[in-house]
């Protein structure tokens, strides 16, 4: 026969794990407000000096609708770069960084997130990786002759996950982190509920890697880069930028940035087929 305290036991337990497991959810929800910071699209975007992007709208696989730019390519044919932002802004902001990116025969798209510049959903790691491949699709579906991926700091983890699980002719990361862990505050890493293992990802893909890095970068320190340089295979360049911060504009490194990747193996883009 069961003991007459086992059940009473038992309900504690469950109520011990429920307390536990609601403190958890809580705790997550605080700091995933910390690491995600979207920042509300303006009511009328600027496009000063350059053409206006087109507005692209893509399909997760669990079902969100998500809203990119897109600037497609004036000449074919053509190549096409996916921009992924960092954890703050939302998709103007990002094209306002990725603009001097922009060629004749590049087509730029730019993505963007669940819960940024009013996208539907609420943002965390898997669901940014669900959101980096539904614009990779997209991409896809234009039939470039070369796909290359560019990741801005927390960006950066997710075009290196989506170059480890579909290969891609080449990835640029600025500013990125080996890990989540490794850049949090060692008080807040115990509670971490996303990882982004970035060493892990970039373990996996056999694509070339182009790395940027700040040397003066007061968020991500340069040695986080160097920790990726490692864990990389052989196909792999890691360019210094002498005194940049974290958030270093692209006006003077967007050449350099088109001529390197024109070195990475198997590529035949040079800055002379690349026009802007």
């Amino acid at each position: 026969m069961t003991s007459p305290h086992v059940q009473p036991r038992a309900i504690l337990v469950v109520i011990a794990g429920l307390i536990g497991l609601t403190s958890w959810l809580a705790s997550a929800s605080v700091v995933r407000d910390r690491i995600y910071r979207p920042d509300p699209m303006p009511d009328k975007p600027e496009w000063v000096g350059m053409p206006a992007p087109e507005t692209i709208t893509v399909r997760t696989a669990d079902g969100l609708d998500l809203q990119g730019y897109r600037w497609p390519a004036t000449q074919s044919p053509h190549v096409t770069l996916v921009f992924f932002h960092g954890n703050g802004g939302n998709r103007y902001t990002a094209a306002q960084l990725a603009a001097p990116l922009r060629r004749k025969a590049a087509e730029i798209i730019i993505a963007s997130y669940r819960g940024y510049g009013g996208n539907p959903g609420a943002p965390d790691e898997q669901g940014l990786y669900r959101d980096g491949a539904a614009f990779l699709q997209a991409a896809r579906r234009s039939h470039p002759q070369k796909l290359y991926l560019f990741g801005f700091s927390l960006g950066g983890g997710v075009a290196l996950r989506l170059a480890a699980d579909d290969r891609v002719d080449g990835v640029v990361t600025l500013g990125t982190f080996s890990s989540l862990r490794s850049v949090a505050p060692r008080w807040t890493r115990g509670l971490l509920p996303d990882r982004f293992d970035n060493l892990a990802a970039v373990r996996r893909t056999s694509s070339p890697l182009l790395l940027l890095h700040g040397t003066a970068d007061e968020m991500v320190p340069i040695r986080e880069a160097e920790l990726i340089q490692a864990a990389a295979s052989a196909n792999v360049r890691f360019l210094r930028l002498s005194g940049a911060p974290h958030n270093v504009a692209l006006d003077q490194l967007a050449d350099r940035i088109w001529q390197e990747i024109g070195q990475m193996p198997g590529v035949a883009t040079t800055p002379d087929s690349m026009p802007r």
